[in-house]
C-alpha cells in the first residue's frame, strides 16, 4: 500500500527492480492527484493503528471446483451484494463500467505499440473462459468485437476518463 501511494522505495530503486504491472497502478494514481493525499493519510492513519488494507485474490475458479461459471457467479455477486450488472448481456466475464472498455484500450495500445510487455488481461481471461468452454467461442469473439476496447481508434468511453482527469466531471 505504502508503494501505491509514496512510489518504489530507496531500496526498490537501488536493486533496479521492475514490476511493470505495479509501476502502472502507482502510475495511475498518481495521475488523479486528489487521490493521492488521502490515500497518503489512510496509510499513515493505518501505520499506526494496525488496520493496514490489503489487496486480495479470490480465485473464483479454485472456489468453483475448477468449473468456474461467470453466469453463476454473476448472481452470487448480484443476490450477496447488490450488484448491478451491465445491461449488455453479452458481457460474459466483466463486472464493468464504461471506463472497463477505455482501461482494455489503453492497454492494448501500449502492448501493440510495444511500450508494455503484458498481454491486456481482459484477452487472456476471455480466451481462457472460451477453452474452458465458460463462455461459446461464438460469445466470446462476439465480446470482443463489441464490448471490449480492443481497438486501434480510441473508443468513445475514453472521453469520461478524459473529462473527469481535465475536471469536467
Amino acid at each position: 500500500m505504502k508503494q501505491l501511494a509514496y512510489g518504489d522505495s530507496w531500496l526498490k530503486k537501488l536493486t533496479k527492480y521492475k514490476n511493470e504491472l505495479v509501476s502502472n497502478v502507482v502510475l495511475s494514481i498518481h495521475e488523479v492527484e486528489h487521490l493521492v493525499k488521502p490515500l497518503r493519510r489512510s496509510i499513515r492513519r493505518s501505520s499506526r493503528t494496525g488496520n493496514i488494507p490489503a489487496f486480495i485474490h479470490i480465485d473464483l475458479n479454485d472456489i468453483c471446483d475448477g468449473n468456474y461459471d461467470w453466469q453463476k457467479v454473476k448472481e452470487i455477486i448480484i443476490n450477496e451484494v447488490g450488484w448491478v450488472a451491465p445491461d449488455d448481456e453479452f458481457k460474459g466475464l466483466h463486472t464493468s463500467c464504461q471506463i472497463e472498455k477505455c482501461k482494455e484500450y489503453s492497454q492494448f495500445q501500449r502492448f501493440y505499440h510495444m511500450q508494455s510487455t503484458m498481454i491486456p488481461f481482459s484477452a487472456l481471461e476471455i480466451s481462457l473462459a472460451s477453452q474452458r468452454k465458460n463462455i461459446s467461442k461464438e460469445i466470446a469473439i462476439k465480446e470482443l468485437k463489441e464490448t471490449m476496447g480492443f481497438s486501434l481508434t480510441e473508443v468513445p468511453e475514453c472521453k469520461n476518463m478524459k473529462d473527469y482527469l481535465r475536471g469536467e466531471i
